[in-house]
């Protein structure tokens, strides 16, 4: 059976060899004509380790697998005379039969019939079985089965799943790889660091494949090679085939064909960039990579050539440091406009007044950064339109309400050069130069009358974090993360109620947006590894815990 690209997009590494024991359960009571067998919790069906594989050697004609029942009430116990379990290949499907030793349990070819009596409520049956794999069944063949539990008095209850035969996987060889790159790249510059790799392993394997990391969102990667191709998460992929690394050689890219490394002409700086270059076994899953990658228009191919190094040294990615070149978040006055009592929404644009990005930088640890929006409204307002826990979504942030907030009271107002924190809304991590984020934030009117006392401060993530913690884990301090903002004084701003002494007015968007992602809690997201930004030189106070 021949996979569709559908089929293949869905069988991929780890998760395709997961989907070889995926387990489909579904229940369907049969027309009642005794009592329903709703203790019976659920059932399924799996093979061990791997999954099932085509017979490729002895050692695969025989394989393992299983099958469980559990039943369930309510914890109350008891018994019944019998429980009767029929497990079978559904249809006239062919190429699966089973032995087992399981007690209780006989088979006639892919049918299992086990009567186990004296059964116990709040329980579990198990079924181990040897599945004897035909020659001729092949990779991605799939094989519903159905599971019949019956106890005596009781209507059978059906599970159903599916069984899919993967692939064989063989060992992969492993690489040490090292890039060689400059320790400063200007925005808009590009760099082609010398890449060598070396099989590290006791097997040579005919057949390897690159993936070119990039560091999205600034340093971007380029081999537009006709063996090469970029993935939908913006990484390069480039395919040699005929290349069989010997175990102890080392490899390198040709000088004929670089590969190359463009830092975004508007990165924020200082700032460190890392990428990295991974070398693997062309296997199965790689030729599913290949058959669905759209290569680029080349007639030249990335070459891979025997290097005149004995070994690798310095085995890692590529880091790169931008210059200083800042960006300018600011904030302007503005005024909510409200003749009577009532609600209504006040618009509060971020501008970035460049000319880098401005950029929020990653919290170690934990995921995207984010400017931390802080509000103090003005008196005679008071926060509307959030959920029971206080939050408000917007689009490409949220806002939670202090009033309703377990957390938020606890943060020292002085921290923000506020009063009081009446909301706070995260989730902006990046405007570029000349663009605004705007939040539209929901208010009440309590009392029209006019007052200037309300605050606008937009500040960056480090501010706030426990450099204590990064130090003894990342062994990062606040000298690795400088003051890029060009202008901290215009991140403050006033927010007024019926006030001529401040700009804007209530609901009133200003002519540009910019589209944001929402990221949600940073705290919750876990940074993938070499895909972290750091950044270097200055010192900052912090002036709060993360």
């Amino acid at each position: 059976m021949t996979p569709s690209k559908s089929r293949r997009r869905l069988g991929r590494r780890s998760a395709a060899v997961l989907a070889a024991a995926a387990i489909g359960v579904g229940l369907a009571a049969a027309p009642a004509q005794a009592e329903e067998a709703d203790w019976i919790q659920d059932a399924a069906a799996f093979p061990e380790g791997e999954g099932l594989v085509p017979p490729t050697s002895p050692e695969t004609e025989r394989q393992s697998a299983s099958f469980y029942v559990s039943t369930y009430n309510d914890g109350t116990g008891g018994s019944v005379d019998n429980l009767h379990v029929v497990f079978g290949i559904s249809g006239e499907r062919e190429g699966l039969t089973f032995e087992t030793d399981t007690e209780g349990c006989i088979v006639d070819g892919s049918t299992v019939t086990c009567d186990f009596p004296d059964a116990s409520m709040n329980d579990t049956f198990s079924v181990y079985l040897d599945v004897l794999v035909a020659p001729t069944v092949a990779v991605w063949e799939e094989f519903d089965y159905s599971i019949s539990a019956q106890p005596t008095g009781y209507d059978a209850s059906v599970f159903t799943g599916t069984w899919t035969i993967g692939p064989v996987i063989e060992a992969d060889a492993e690489f040490e790889v090292e890039m060689e790159s400059p320790e400063e790249l200007a925005p808009g510059a590009s760099v082609e660091p010398g890449i060598a790799f070396s099989n590290s392993s006791d097997s040579a394997y005919t057949g390897v494949f690159l993936t070119l990391w990039d560091g999205d969102p600034f340093l971007r990667v380029s081999a537009e090679y006709g063996n090469c191709g970029e993935t939908d998460h913006g990484s390069v992929l480039c395919f040699i085939p005929e290349l069989t690394p010997e175990p102890g050689a080392v490899y390198e890219i040709a000088d004929e064909t670089p590969v190359s490394y463009t830092l975004d002409e508007n990165a924020p700086g200082p700032m460190r960039f890392h990428s990295s270059v991974n070398v693997q076994v062309i296997d199965v899953w790689a030729e599913l990579e290949m058959d669905d990658l759209d290569l680029y228009s080349s007639d030249q191919e990335l070459q891979i050539v025997p290097s005149d190094r004995e070994s690798i040294e310095n085995p890692g990615g590529m880091t790169v440091t931008s210059p200083v070149n800042p960006y300018d978040v600011a904030v302007e006055d503005q005024s909510i406009e409200a003749e009577t009592e009532g609600t209504t929404t006040v618009a509060i644009p971020v501008e970035n007044r460049g000319p880098a990005t401005a950029y929020a930088r990653p919290h170690p640890g934990s995921g995207e950064g984010s400017f931390n929006v802080t509000i103090q409204l003005p008196t005679g307002t008071e926060l509307s339109g959030s959920d029971e826990y206080g939050y408000i979504e917007g689009d490409g942030y949220n806002c939670t309400d202090a009033s309703k907030s377990d957390w938020l009271p606890e943060i020292d107002p002085e921290v923000h050069k506020l009063d009081r924190i009446d909301a706070q809304c995260w989730g902006i991590y990046r405007i570029d130069p000349g663009e605004q984020a705007v939040i539209e934030l929901p208010v009440a009117v309590t009392d029209a009358a006019p007052a200037t006392d309300g605050r606008v401060v937009v500040q960056e993530g480090p501010e706030f974090w426990d450099f204590s913690v990064f130090d003894e884990y990342w062994d990062l301090s606040e000298d690795d993360y400088p003051v890029i903002d060009s202008d901290l004084e215009n991140n403050t701003a006033m927010l007024a109620l019926n006030s001529p002494d401040a700009v804007g007015g209530g609901g009133k968007l200003p002519s540009t947006g910019t589209s944001l992602t929402l990221v949600g809690s940073a705290a919750g997201v876990v940074l993938a590894a070499g895909a972290v930004l750091f950044v270097l030189m200055r010192r900052r106070k912090a002036a709060a815990t993360w």
